[in-house]
């Protein structure tokens, strides 16, 4: 049985989206905005499956934060905006649309990816592997093409 189908993580996943009011936790948007939330290991289970079931291992995150996440990131988000609820104010306050917000959460996913190719283009010019350079450099160019066609620079800051 997969370790995600097993009834302790189910009740641990539970226990933390209660706990945490089912908003994510990297970019404020919540289950009533229509994300898919999940709960995320911020030290993945496939390098320390000794944390798989420890609480103040889980952070809860929507889809596109996770994907953007990964197993390669150990970001505690957790820490990174401590109250929602001053974020829930200042994002009533300027009031995004559905579409602002899905561009935002986009937007964001997309300089993380970006900063993820990044460290891999990196890697590859510490081994002096050229092909691998070629093909990181260019993924980071294409999107970083998307990033400034599709967004607008106010919705990257601080991603």
């Amino acid at each position: 049985m997969s370790f995600y189908n097993r009834r302790e993580w189910f009740e641990l996943r539970y226990r933390v989206l209660r706990a945490h009011g089912y908003r994510c936790m990297a970019c404020g948007i919540s289950k009533d905005d229509g994300a898919v939330i999940q709960v995320d290991h911020i030290l993945p289970v496939s390098i320390y499956p000794e944390k798989a079931l420890d609480e103040s291992n889980l952070q809860v995150l929507c889809k596109p934060c996770n994907f953007g996440k990964s197993n390669v990131f150990t970001d505690d988000l957790r820490i990174a905006r401590p109250s929602w609820k001053s974020a829930a104010d200042a994002r009533a306050r300027t009031s995004l649309s559905p579409g602002e917000r899905k561009n935002r959460r986009r937007a964001y996913a997309m300089a993380r990816f970006s900063n993820w190719i990044k460290k891999k283009l990196h890697a590859a010019e510490q081994r002096g592997l050229w092909e691998d350079q070629m093909r990181w450099t260019q993924a980071y160019l294409e999107i970083s093409r998307k990033l400034s066609t599709r967004f607008a620079a106010s919705d990257v800051e601080g991603a």
